[in-house]
């Protein structure tokens, strides 16, 4: 076992995930500081080489590592290696070279140990355990052979040799066994430590020791640069390169709040992450990587946690859908999520177990990183949801029973911003509590905008204020200006505002949408009877003090309550990093065209004792809502097709898949399915998509397809499929996975507007890795339900 002077032994980790950081004090310095002195001559190891390898070809180190191979099988089985940048590279390379003549070494190498510096935050470990046992943290079959047995190695350092382009550790080992590693002290800072303003404190030295440094003070279209020249700016291919990152850690605890009440209204079983609403704000930088550990508190359901809009890439099984990708984690329990931020920009974290998330649980994530115009002040994220007093459990009974009147489909009490939102007493007045964000006058502030709710669309707007729009989801833009946006739910809007008008104090709109875009109580005249579009306030440094804005705050002319998604118009949402599409898809289209439909009869199959019509996804009179086992996750098992799993497959590695949903044309008129007259946020899940088409008319599988754009059009991961039209979108099946697609209105997601996507199901273990950590939970989850019987009454997602 390796130790320093004064240090406790490694820890082996937990297994309930396949990452766990193991904490190191001291290596300030790599490898000239305390963290050498384990690789001394006169110390553990009679070799150390340091390998400091900046730069070349693969075959220059193919070269360098067959010529080291040959000294270190001269020099016996006791060594270790330290790279450096390239370097560490290069020892990939000998492991594997290694690996080959491996008949040439001995059957035991008592300890092995690497240390890279620069490369790798993965901590293998077979310490004092039986390598040859799958429940060795760490386990790797071509060790379990008993061909070479290492009782323990270590691979230490602050970047990730799993990116596609690093095939020499994907050769030689398993991914999955990875751990992630995280240094306390100079190299890599917690965030919060050593804060300096803007984005600097979420920094860490380590970059400017390396040759690197933050460029975005300079612009913001810049990240980092290295010895100046641009290296990560704006116009990055995010999906294929990836600057260096360090690891943010994060607990999170799901728990009940029976004091919840952001309305000053109590809620009934409000759920929260760490006792607040919204939950804590996840931060980190493009590049790094993010560990969350997550704790179930609430007897009443298991829980997971989704980030949505996150590609996870090679992580499937960190996408947080339970009956998709993992169990639930049942109450007292723990699972770790961890997965490389690639993308940048903001987004939110929710449960997607059920209708957890609209009684509470969900939060703001923030990945810094460039933007495409300049501004001077992040004001944060502004997360707008609709608000029920009753736990959305219970209101999801006006959906699937049709409780009526008023309360079909389900009715929201209220709208808050960011956790505040004032409540209509009976006198007719309104409380006052209101969120308000601060702006400095002259500068141009940072708004990170998202559409948290379980039913409604909003036209946001700021009183006398116009918007440069930089990014839509995670997809950063061409910037353009207007004075409105349609926030779908789920969809985020990065924008600008400059703080040009008088100082005083101007409200911040959240316009409910009109055309069955937004669920609130209603008068005969469609007057609103509880909330209002006035739900948040901008207030000016130096204004003088009111509680509300007064008459010179005044709504923008010409700003309607019209649902019409931004991608419409694709001149408006243009990528900065574009996407050329394939004018031929790679897969059947006609298969792959779908009608979001409810059900015009009951199914007695999924809740038999009290049976409901469902909304699906259909594609034939035969097609099934998604109706998830909590106990069997597709990922698990993800060739075979239970009756009510709605698997569509894809086999193809190349080119696009595309997707046609449409609201009514497959089966209008059909017995099987009703048309409702309604638009469907659509949400995409581990890819973001292109729409090729987007219109409020009928879908002509003739016609329509001539008017698709192919070059460079809008890309996100959320889209509005407009009432009575149809959303043609397009997305690269190059994420193995299964990945879910659905509905985000919360109700129609509930009863089975839903599809998984399963990529390549053959190669899902391939690339994901060992699922070990998924089976584990599972297992937990299984006893949990032997002890607490769960009766499933919705979709599960």
């Amino acid at each position: 076992m390796l130790q320093r002077s004064g240090d406790s032994d490694f820890d082996e980790g937990s297994t309930h995930a396949k990452f766990e950081p193991v904490y190191f004090e001291g290596y300030h310095e790599c490898p000239a500081g305390p963290g050498a002195e384990i690789f001394k001559n006169d110390g553990p190891f009679k070799k150390w080489i340091y390998d400091d390898i900046q730069g070349g070809e693969d075959a220059e180190w193919t070269a360098d590592v067959q010529r080291l191979a040959a000294e270190y099988r001269a020099q016996g089985p006791f060594f270790g290696i330290v790279g450096f940048s390239q370097g560490a590279k290069a020892a990939m390379y000998l492991l594997r070279h290694l690996e080959k003549e491996k008949n040439k070494l001995p059957a035991v190498l008592p300890d092995f140990v690497m240390l890279v510096c620069g490369t790798s935050p993965f901590h293998y470990i077979h310490d004092k355990r039986d390598p040859t046992d799958p429940k060795t943290i760490g386990y790797d079959e071509s060790l379990a052979k008993g061909i070479v047995k290492v009782p323990s190695y270590h691979v230490i350092g602050n970047d990730d040799p799993f990116r596609p382009e690093s095939e020499a550790l994907q050769d030689f080992f398993d991914p999955s066994m990875r751990t992630l590693v995280r240094f306390k002290g100079g190299h890599q800072m917690p965030p919060g430590t050593q804060k300096e303003p803007g984005l600097n404190g979420l920094l860490f030295r380590y970059i400017e020791s390396h040759g690197f440094r933050l460029c975005n003070d300079r612009s913001k279209g810049c990240w980092l640069s290295r010895y100046g020249a641009t290296d990560w700016d704006i116009h990055t291919d995010y999906e294929n390169r990836v600057p260096h990152g360090v690891v943010r850690e994060y607990t999170l605890t799901v728990a009940p709040q029976p004091s919840l009440s952001p309305d000053g209204q109590p809620k009934t079983n409000g759920v929260t992450f760490n006792n607040t609403y919204p939950g804590p704000a996840i931060e980190a930088c493009w590049g790094d990587y993010i560990v969350v550990h997550v704790k179930n508190q609430y007897k009443d359901n298991g829980t997971t946690v989704h980030w949505h809009g996150i590609r996870q890439y090679g992580s499937n099984e960190m996408d947080g859908v339970n009956g998709v990708t993992q169990c639930p984690i049942p109450y007292g329990e723990e699972y770790t999520y961890a997965f490389r931020a690639t993308q940048y920009g903001h987004s939110w974290y929710h449960s997607h177990y059920s209708l957890q998330y609209p009684d509470g649980v969900a939060g703001p994530l923030i990945i810094h990183g460039p933007t495409s115009d300049e501004w001077d002040i992040d004001v944060g994220p502004i997360l707008v949801a609709d608000w029920t007093h009753e736990t959305a459990f219970e209101v999801f009974n006006c959906e699937a029973y049709q409780c009526g009147g008023q309360e079909t489909p389900p009715k929201s009490d209220g709208i808050v911003v960011n956790g505040v939102g004032p409540f209509k007493q009976g006198n007719g007045q309104f409380t006052v509590n209101y969120f308000n964000a601060t702006f400095k006058p002259g500068k141009k502030h940072l708004l990170r905008l998202i559409n948290g709710s379980a039913a409604s669309s909003y036209v946001f707007s700021i009183d006398n204020h116009t918007m440069t729009v930089v990014a839509a989801d995670f997809v950063a833009i061409k910037p353009y200006k207007t004075d409105s946006l349609l926030l779908g739910i789920g969809q985020r809007y990065t924008i600008i505002v400059e703080a040009n008008q008088q100082k005083s104090t101007y409200w911040m709109r959240t316009t409910p949408a009109a055309g069955g875009c937004s669920s609130f109580r209603t008068d005969a005249n469609g007057n609103f009877l509880q909330v209002k579009e006035t739900m948040a306030m901008v207030i000016y440094e130096g204004a003088p003090h009111v509680q509300i804005p007064g008459p010179d705050s005044v709504k923008q002319p010409n700003i309607t309550s019209a649902c019409v998604d931004q991608t419409v118009d694709q001149d408006r949402l243009v990528p900065i990093v574009p996407w050329k599409v394939a004018g031929h898809p790679s897969n059947n289209v006609t298969r792959d065209s779908f009608t979001a439909a409810l059900g015009a009869t009951d199914i007695p199959d999924l809740v038999p004792d009290h049976p409901y019509a469902h909304w699906v996804l259909a594609n034939d009179s035969q097609s099934k809502p998604v109706w998830v086992d909590f106990n069997h996750p597709t990922i698990l098992d993800p060739t075979s097709s239970p009756k009510y799993s709605s698997i569509v497959r894809f086999n193809q590695s190349s080119g696009f898949i595309y997707l046609i949903i449409d609201s009514q044309y497959l089966f209008n008129p059909n017995p099987e399915f009703l048309y409702i007259p309604a638009a469907h946020p659509i949400h995409l899940h581990g890819s973001d998509f292109v729409i090729l088409g987007q219109n409020a008319s009928t879908y002509d599988p003739i016609e329509s397809p001539k008017h698709f754009k192919f070059d460079n059009p809008s890309r996100r991961d959320t889209a509005l499929l407009p009432a009575g039209g149809y959303l043609a979108i397009a997305f690269k099946p190059d994420n193995p996975g299964a990945w879910l697609m659905h509905c985000h209105i919360a109700w129609h997601a509930s009863s089975g507007l839903a599809l998984q996507l399963v990529v390549r199901p053959r190669e899902i273990r391939d690339i994901n890795g060992d699922l070990a950590p998924v089976q584990q939970v599972c297992n937990l989850w299984n006893s949990w339900v032997a002890q607490n019987p769960v009766t499933q009454t919705d979709s599960g997602v």
